[in-house]
């Protein structure tokens, strides 16, 4: 039955590329952490006693001198403008959300011990914000979603008993999507048998209209471990347990401007999907002088299980039913739910931190290099499945990139900051416009002796592409290409004791 099922997936109108999609989705980690982090565009690596380093780097709770709770809540400013064949509709959202929290234990020292400082950071953060909507309209003079179904209904060389047995008249359900348009006739067979498949009202304009909306976040709680060995080296370890949370509705309705047959159609899908890993960090800090730092840290791959759950619907306008007559002018298709495992990428990062003369401030940066070509999607109980999503992989992107700068300046108890966070394109087509990021930031900060007070703006823009079905032939399609604005605001409240 879950072979069956995965075939069925397959099938869909999503499914293409699929795994091989969603693995980026849920691994590419734009910024994180406490509120002055993100301030310096997330160059944290080499910097200590901030509650991102179980996060970041745990050797940086080596740093602590006095135990901390905090909390970071953000507001996200969502903007876009999609266009398809040449209309363009724009959208705004704002969301809201906790960031991160967290609470650290510094740790009473040794007599006489070289091991100075020690800590235990238990933190949640945010990774990666999957909220996302935006609506398209557009006259398509070339196709419609029924296509795609004929298409893969030839391909497949399903038989019309067979597509008759995959639907269930008691209930108006179908096992497949294919026999769901089948029984709509929204395909129909040529031949009394069926293969090839055709359609009706080919060969004339549709208007399109869809909207997508997807909700859910990747997040972590870490466990963490830092400590300092004679105020010059610091070491730190941690493990983290990381959940996805994620969800889409996409709805696409056609009309067919001079159909004969069919007003229009409508097509709705829906992928609910949950997943948890767990990954180690390994860090290190280094004090070459007594105002430079250097900093490495290495983050497993996660390594997850996921499941999912795929819906989809169709319903049909007729015309007039002398022409054709269904029995059914909406049907389900039977929920599909698949269990596979997903690695996310390994982290590898390094860098510095320069210290200001007189406690004036700081510059930070750091590189990351992120292993994408080493994601895997997989099935235990399916080699085959493992291998294709692999070469998929290691077709479309490539090892990541990542620089990041920042800078403090204090005056008093006064804290203001800024940075940038280049995000390198990781995909194998150097000129994709869904490549480089850019994420620009700036913030302030109060500190006394018992409190703290950060806000931080990030502002970025970055482009994605939507695709609602896909054809043999590329001319036959158009994707949705969707121009983002982001902001994000967010404010670290914390308290030490």
């Amino acid at each position: 039955m879950k072979r069956f099922l995965f075939i069925a997936i397959l099938f869909s109108v999503t499914a293409q590329a699929q795994y091989v999609t969603d693995a980026f989705r849920f691994s590419e980690i734009k910024q994180t952490g406490t509120a002055r982090m993100r301030a310096l565009g997330g160059s944290h690596s080499a910097l200590g006693g901030d509650a991102s380093n179980l996060f970041s780097n745990p050797a940086g709770l080596g740093f602590y001198n006095r135990s901390e709770i905090s909390i970071t809540p953000i507001v996200t400013l969502l903007g876009n403008d999609a266009n398809y064949i040449n209309n363009n509709i724009s959208n705004n959202q704002t969301n809201f959300g906790i960031g991160n929290a967290s609470l650290i234990f510094r740790m009473s020292e040794a007599n006489r011990s070289k091991w100075k400082r020690k800590a235990w950071g238990f933190g949640y953060a945010k990774q990666i914000d999957l909220n996302n909507q935006f609506g398209y309209q557009g006259t398509n003079q070339k196709s419609s979603i029924a296509d795609y179904f004929v298409e893969a209904a030839n391909r497949d060389g399903a038989s019309a008993a067979t597509l008759d047995a995959e639907f269930n008249p008691n209930s108006g359900t179908a096992q497949t999507p294919a026999a769901a348009f089948y029984q709509s006739y929204l395909i129909d067979g040529s031949t009394q048998n069926g293969p090839p498949y055709i359609r009706y009202d080919k060969n004339y304009p549709t208007d399109q209209t869809g909207n997508f909306n997807s909700t859910g976040s990747t997040s972590t709680f870490n466990m963490s471990y830092g400590a300092n060995y004679e105020d010059k080296l610091y070491v730190g370890a941690a493990v983290g347990f990381t959940s996805i949370k994620y969800n889409y509705q996409h709805n696409l309705a056609e009309k067919f401007t001079k159909g004969k047959v069919f007003n229009g159609v409508g097509y709705n899908e829906k992928l609910a999907v949950n997943g948890s890993g767990i990954n180690l960090s390994l860090g290190l800090i280094y004090k070459l002088a007594d105002n430079l730092q250097v900093a490495a840290n290495f983050i497993t791959p996660t390594v997850y299980e996921v499941s999912e759950t795929f819906t989809e619907r169709v319903n049909t306008s007729l015309i007039d039913r002398k022409i054709i007559n269904p029995d059914f002018t909406e049907i389900s298709v039977q929920p599909q739910d698949f269990i596979y495992n997903l690695n996310s990428p390994a982290r590898l990062s390094g860098g510095a931190v320069l210290f200001l003369g007189k406690k004036k401030g700081f510059v930070s940066a750091d590189v990351e290099y992120v292993n994408y070509t080493g994601m895997r999607v997989t099935d235990p109980q399916d080699a085959t499945f493992g291998n294709a999503n692999k070469q998929q992989i290691q077709n479309t992107y490539k090892d990541g990139i990542n620089y990041k700068i920042g800078a403090e300046v204090r005056t008093g108890n006064v804290r203001l900051r800024g940075g940038a966070n280049i995000l390198g394109n990781a995909y194998q087509t150097s000129s994709s416009k869904e490549g480089n990021k850019i994420l620009l930031s700036g913030g302030i900060g109060l500190r006394n002796s018992d409190y703290y007070l950060d806000a931080t703006g990030i502002y970025g823009t970055y482009f994605n592409a939507f695709t609602p079905y896909k054809l043999n032939n590329s001319a036959d399609y158009a994707s949705v290409g969707v121009d983002n604005r982001q902001f994000n605001l967010a404010i670290s409240v914390g308290r030490f004791f």
